[in-house]
């Protein structure tokens, strides 16, 4: 197994831990590490852990794993580099990673073309479900709500210092308590107090994430509780756009839609003018969906660019669609993220594990969206 570095600006989380690489390797892996440079806020290290050398691990350069053996299995987080050229480049591996290309999105057949012309096939982290079910085995759901609440927060006091500077680049934060901690300074110099804030989404792993955060905020500033509101399926089951959602300072979209599912939208671009929020975070970042709930932008955001202006001052109103929100707090996520994944990594070369049908059945997932999206058989689907 090949852990790649990620090339993402900004993204420095991991999917596995230098405690996990150790189980790994007493299993019998042979476990490959790509070296990563180290990302800092104000001078401190925030590169995740398993960046530390862990022994009996190989360290070899940054985007060294197109070298790989072919039977090599190669680890990531985010997206592959884009090809220098527009020649097609084959993907010849099998990939465990967030690929993006199950739901009708950008790309999708470009990126299965390089799969089916090199051999190589993947195994989406986004639709790894535990034997039996549809529960996802691992997620960053949690640390996602919990980022862009964050994030948001971080917006919303940058517009009341400046109305007319949009926030900046943004760097990862060492831990939660470092991000508050700011925060906190940040809304004084602002002279502000803690926005108000409306979840949709509320019970869910982004929701109750971006939930914590507003309590814990609260609770340092001295105060009861927040000014949030939360909303889930019961609340929004009539169907939008919903206007009295976007009333509070923060609108934060933290639903999931599972493939194939619609739902009427949340906003619509004719209310953009109007609504009395400030700061907008679609967490599903689907701006390329057909459906999206949320279908006022076309574009991501980003780590250098982390705001999108819909509306100028004296209102302004900035939207935030980042879909690595999580890599702002790479310690803390890739730690819960990474627990919740080494048991299905060790059962990954067992046949024997009852968790090994986890990855039979994401390779099977592979195989048919391949004859869905390319209309053809998968090279590498065993024989009918």
């Amino acid at each position: 197994m090949w852990l790649r570095a990620e090339t993402k600006p900004q993204e420095t989380r991991t999917p596995v831990t230098p405690a996990g690489v150790k189980e790994l390797i007493a299993a019998g892996n042979d476990i490959v590490v790509e070296s990563a440079g180290h990302h800092t806020r104000r001078g401190t290290p925030t590169a995740p852990p398993s960046l530390s050398p862990v022994p009996g691990a190989k360290l070899v350069p940054a985007g060294s794993w197109p070298e790989a053996p072919k039977e090599t299995i190669i680890l990531g987080l985010k997206e592959l580099p884009e090809p220098a050229s527009e020649a097609l480049v084959p993907l010849k591996h099998q990939h465990i990673m967030f690929a993006h290309v199950y739901k009708n999105q950008t790309g999708d057949k470009e990126l299965l073309e390089r799969f089916e012309a090199g051999g190589g096939s993947i195994f989406d982290l986004e639709f790894l479900h535990a034997p039996g079910t549809t529960d996802r085995i691992a997620a960053f759901g949690h640390m996602t709500g919990y980022s862009a609440a964050v994030l948001a927060t971080h917006v919303y006091a940058q517009q009341r210092i400046d109305p007319h500077a949009p926030l900046g680049t943004i760097e990862p934060y060492t831990s939660e308590s470092e991000a508050k901690e700011f925060l906190v300074d940040l809304l004084a110099k602002a002279g502000v107090d803690m926005p108000s804030a409306h979840v949709i989404g509320a019970h869910g792993r982004c929701g109750t994430g971006a939930t914590r955060f507003f309590n814990e905020l609260a609770e340092m500033m001295g105060k009861d509780k927040p000014d949030l509101v939360g909303w889930d399926s019961a609340e929004t089951a009539a169907g939008g756009p919903f206007p009295e959602a976007f009333t509070r300072d923060i609108f934060l979209n933290a639903v999931y839609l599972p493939v194939g599912v619609t739902i009427p939208p949340f906003i619509t671009q004719d209310m953009v003018p109007s609504v009395a929020s400030s700061v907008i975070v679609d967490i599903s970042c689907d701006y390329t969906v057909a459906d999206n709930p949320m279908p006022i932008y076309h574009a991501s955001t980003s780590f250098l660019e982390p705001t999108l202006r819909l509306r100028e001052p004296p209102a302004p109103l900035d939207l935030i669609a980042i879909d690595h929100l999580p890599a702002m707090l790479p310690r803390e996520a890739s730690a819960h993220y990474a627990a919740d994944l080494l048991p299905y990594l060790l059962a990954l070369g067992n046949p024997d594990s009852p968790l090994h049908s986890t990855w039979t059945a994401a390779k099977d997932l592979y195989y048919a969206n391949v004859e869905r999206v390319l209309g053809r058989r998968s090279v590498s689907a065993p024989p009918s």
